[in-house]
Order: structure tokens, then sequence, then C-alpha cells
């Protein structure tokens, strides 16, 4: 799955992914993580819990968040982010708050509705040209699911400085993670000491430089793997490891299997929806269309 956390100008974007799993990563985006099968553990910040067939994740705003798939768990998660202003009446609270437990179990009649409006609202985003009026039905479904959501959620007034060093290193990372990078060669371009950067990655991200560099290359890796036919060679050095031996290595580290036996899984499971992304300006941007 292609890393979903980095800077991106879509207002709302939307997927369905198999067996994720996601480095920890922050965005500006409010993101709601809903469980269609199987079970994955979600990480918000300090919050960590095992996720079963519909439950969510409401992940507000700059909120340090990660998941990981149970190795025996077959897992199918929606994930759909979206800019804070396209919450409209709740955009204050979504940007002035954050959940004290982000985790929601909903009870079987709400989990129902939850769940037919996210199809939806993934449908309402793949098929943009359906309707003249897509974005209003788009925005309507948005509503509706937060409308569920929000008061379920103990919120708490957001005071936490911002991540501003990771924050900045994060989206250094995502732009040049192809390229040979180390925790020297990025703590010089922002002109601070290692064990500084090595620190502040420790404290805010709750993993090390190195494991993160890892996640995310093994993280685009695996959309790479699942969705072209390139192959896992030159996967590889796409993906900034030095040698194939390397990347196999690393790759069966995190993923229990190996490149070509992921590769198998994935081609087994498929009727997916791709990443599915609109960009507003007013009105859908046609030329964002898939």
């Amino acid at each position: 799955m292609q890393p979903f956390y980095e800077t991106r100008p879509d207002e709302i974007f939307a997927f369905t992914s198999i067996q994720p799993n996601c480095p920890p990563h922050l965005h500006i985006h409010l993101e709601l993580f809903y469980v269609l099968s199987g079970k994955i553990q979600v990480t918000v910040d300090q919050n960590t819990q095992i996720l079963s067939k519909g439950d969510l994740a409401v992940i507000f705003p700059n909120c340090v968040h990660q998941a990981v798939t149970q190795s025996d768990s077959n897992v199918m998660v929606a994930v759909i982010a979206m800019k804070p202003q396209l919450t409209r009446e709740l955009n204050k609270i979504v940007l002035s708050f954050y959940p004290e437990k982000p985790f929601i179990t909903f009870s079987s009649t709400t989990s129902k509705a939850i769940e037919h409006a996210i199809n939806q609202l993934l449908e309402s985003c793949a098929n943009l040209n359906k309707y003249e009026y897509i974005d209003l039905i788009i925005k309507s479904y948005v509503q509706i699911i937060l409308g569920f959501c929000i008061p379920e959620l103990t919120l708490i007034k957001n005071t936490r400085p911002e991540y501003y060093l990771v924050q900045k290193s994060v989206n250094y990372i995502l732009e040049h993670f192809s390229e040979p990078l180390s925790l020297e060669s990025v703590a010089n371009h922002f002109g601070v000491n290692t064990s500084h950067l090595s620190s502040a990655f420790s404290h805010k991200m709750h993993v090390g430089f190195n494991q993160y560099l890892n996640e995310v290359r093994l993280n685009y890796a695996q959309n790479l793997i699942s969705s072209t036919n390139k192959s896992i060679t030159q996967i590889a050095f796409d993906c900034g490891f030095g040698t194939l031996r390397t990347f196999n290595r690393v790759f069966e580290k995190y993923n229990k299997m190996t490149p070509s036996e992921y590769r198998n899984l994935q081609s087994k499971n498929f009727g997916l929806n791709p990443i599915i992304s609109t960009n507003y300006a007013g009105k859908i941007d046609k030329s964002e269309r898939p």
C-alpha cells in the first residue's frame, strides 16, 4: 500500500487494503480507519488496541499513528482521510481537540449504518463522473459518518506543541526515501546533531529512525508489488534498498513472507479499490479524476 500519510493536496482520499502494515506517521488529514474483516493492531499516540470487524479508529490531525496486521489474521480495511475543512461545521472541533481514546466499537445496528455510509463514500469517490453534484454527495457522507463518530469520543483540548522537527523529517524522508538516506544525512540537512534527531524520532514516533525508514520503503514496495508488474529486483532499487539481498531480508522480517509470496497472496485476493482521491476547488477538479 502506498504511503498515504505524505503531504498531499487532496482534500479527501479513500481506499481499501488487504493486510496493511503502516509505519508510524502523522499528517494534517482527519483519518477514518475502518476494519472490514479480520483483526489489526492500531496505535494512535499512546493508545494501542486490537480492532476487529466493525471497529473504527478516528485519527485527528497531527496524531502519530500506525497499524500492524496480526500474523494470523486475514485483514481488510477501508481508509478515508480528509482535510479538516471538509468536515464543515465540525472543523473547529477537529482542529482544537483530540480524542482521549480514538477507537470506537459500535452497536450492531449502528455498525451496519456506518459500514453502509463508508461503502457509499468509497463508491462515490470511485465514480466521480456519475453524478453532477458528486462533491455534495461525498461531503454529505462525510457528515453522516462523523455524526455517528464524534458523540462516541471523549475530546480533550489540544494544547500539545507541534512536532516541528519530526514533521519536517518525516516529509523529507517521504520525498527522498528512494535515495541513499541515513540518520546522519537527514540530521545534517536540518542542521541538528544525530542524537537530537534520533531522540525526537524515538519520543514522537515511538520507533527508531532506521526502522521507520525501512518501514516507509517497505510500505511503498508493497504497493508496487501489488499494483505493478515490475520485477522484485527493480522494486528493491526503486524503494531505496542498496541490494536485493537486503530488501528480501528486511521484507521477510517485517512481513513474515518473501516478496514473491506477498505478490501471490495479493493476486488471489483482489477486487480492491485503488486509492481514490479528489481535489476540491469549490467543485471537484476534473483534471484529478482517475
